[in-house]
């Protein structure tokens, strides 16, 4: 049959079927290899921690006061840089807080003098026809309402 034609096997050459089985087998072979590292990896360290836990529970406090040391020391770092970045942000909300004390005032300087200007500039607006020409006043009041605008 064509089936038992595609299972055999030259000389040399391995079947899909039996490379399958060789590599589960060594896959199976490796797993139980490092559960039995692990084990004797285990034995180890329990024989080795066992006639120095005094010792060993010495060095891990002292090993803990170290790291919680340097961890409080971290901490006083960052208190003092972020005390150092509150004092930089309160100086400079209060110059933030001047400027805009000068620039309120400054508009409020300007206000008066633009709504005259521009009460004029109706005024003029609202003449009659024959007295509507441009002169040199109308230039200066045109002049004097845009500097007000531009400061």
């Amino acid at each position: 049959t064509t089936a038992d034609v595609g299972q055999l096997e030259r000389p040399g050459q391995f079947s899909s079927r039996r490379w399958r089985q060789q590599t589960r087998d060594n896959v199976l072979q490796a797993e139980a290899l490092v559960l039995q590292a692990n084990s004797l990896i285990e034995a180890q360290l329990i024989e080795s921690v066992k006639p120095r836990k005094l010792v060993a529970d010495e060095s891990k406090t002292s090993l803990v006061r170290l790291t919680m040391q340097k961890r409080l020391g971290m901490a006083d770092d960052l208190i003092k840089a972020l005390g150092a970045r509150i004092e930089e942000l309160e100086a400079t909300i209060r110059q933030a807080g001047e400027c805009l004390f000068g620039l309120q005032r400054t508009w409020r300087s300007q206000s008066v003098p633009l709504s005259v200007n521009e009460q004029r500039l109706k005024l003029r607006a609202a003449r009659p026809e024959q007295e509507l020409v441009r002169d040199s006043c109308q230039i200066v009041l045109e002049q004097h309402r845009a500097t007000i605008l531009d400061v």
